[in-house]
């Protein structure tokens, strides 16, 4: 038994010193300018990656802007929740997230109906979580709402807008809004 531990932690040593070895050789190809990034060339890499993914999605067709708002959807719902926490609050993030993530294919397939229908399910679900859960509170149970309702509902707007007009004119609406809102946020960062 104990050589089988043994052996067991001289292949995790071997293991770590390999990945150790290709982080090294990694680091040792990486052109010098990238190895110390300041805050601002982290912010524009991953903020171009962003802007091209969601200039794809949102230019190829309705369904892939419809999984773009309804991923952000969740990933905003999911950050809500996350600074909440840090309040001393315990939102219900998992029915949360999932909420936010429907709200936009809800206003899609049924229209105004469908948020309403995603509304009722989520508060009808929290009032339960409320019920059998003893921790739960009621700002607990409002914020749960708020933060799906906040996230979702909001980018839902876009998914109307993006079904408005034909095929390439709702896209390009959809992404003069989208560069309003990162023009308004660039230049509030670089100028304050």
């Amino acid at each position: 038994m104990s050589e089988d531990l043994q052996g067991g932690e001289q292949r995790c040593a071997e293991d770590r010193s390999r990945g150790e070895r290709l982080k090294d050789f990694a680091y040792r190809k990486t052109p010098q300018k990238f190895k110390n990034a300041s805050d601002l060339q982290v912010r524009f890499r991953t903020g171009f990656i962003y802007v091209t993914v969601s200039v794809l999605c949102i230019l190829a067709s309705e369904w892939t802007t419809l999984a773009l708002l309804s991923a952000t959807a969740a990933v905003c719902a999911g950050e809500f929740y996350y600074m909440l926490r840090a309040d001393a609050k315990l939102p219900n993030e998992m029915l949360g997230i999932v909420a936010a993530a429907l709200y936009p294919l809800s206003v899609h397939f049924f229209g105004l109906s469908g948020a309403l229908m995603v509304s009722l399910v989520l508060l009808l679900a929290l009032i339960v979580w409320y019920v059998f859960w003893m921790r739960a509170r009621i700002p607990d149970v409002g914020v749960s709402f708020f933060g799906a309702a906040y996230c979702g509902m909001l980018l839902s707007g876009l998914v109307v807008v993006r079904q408005a007009l034909p095929h390439p004119w709702g896209g390009v609406l959809v992404l003069g809004i989208f560069f309003s809102v990162w023009a308004n946020d660039s230049f509030a960062y670089l100028v304050g």
